[in-house]
């Protein structure tokens, strides 16, 4: 594989457009997963990264969720 910077989330990230840029790695992907990778929403760089476990209102992971 190549260098690590070219296999980064943020190094196919535009973050002045807030848009994906996927020339390094078009020749890895398919059409349909750049269109996939093209519609995902990109955050603000403000916003702080949490861990969320969507199937519980809280957020937290609880076994019983797990389980379910």
């Amino acid at each position: 594989m190549g260098h690590l910077d070219e296999t980064l989330v943020g190094s196919i990230i535009d973050h002045e457009t807030g848009t994906g840029k996927l020339d390094s790695i078009h020749h890895m992907i398919s059409k349909d997963e750049e269109i996939s990778i093209l519609r995902a929403p990109i955050g603000h760089r403000e916003d702080i990264d949490r861990l969320i476990w969507p199937y519980e209102k809280s957020g937290r992971h609880t076994v019983k969720s797990g389980y379910h």
